[in-house]
């Protein structure tokens, strides 16, 4: 599982998740006895993981396994960059 699995879990449930930086795997909700402000990565909100869903289906299957190895940060960072091209 990568962050393209986490991208279309929030794309699917219409709602921001937690995802871990390092794995890119959806973080586990708080459960009963964690501090609500716990964290584990960066919040993928709907609006970013939309557009690298939409970038990640475009891409020939050569580039999607290139840009689905790159850490989250770094392939939101590349989609923003073409987006705006």
């Amino acid at each position: 599982m990568s962050w393209i699995n986490a991208a279309r879990t929030v794309v699917k449930q219409s709602t921001a998740y937690q995802v871990d930086i390092r794995t890119g795997h959806l973080c586990a909700r708080a459960t009963q006895g964690q501090r609500k402000g716990t964290k584990c990565g960066v919040i993928l909100d709907l609006f970013t993981a939309s557009m690298l869903t939409q970038i990640y289906d475009k891409l020939s299957e050569s580039n999607r396994t290139r840009f689905d190895s790159l850490p989250i940060l770094k392939a939101v960072k590349l989609g923003w960059a073409l987006v705006k091209t």
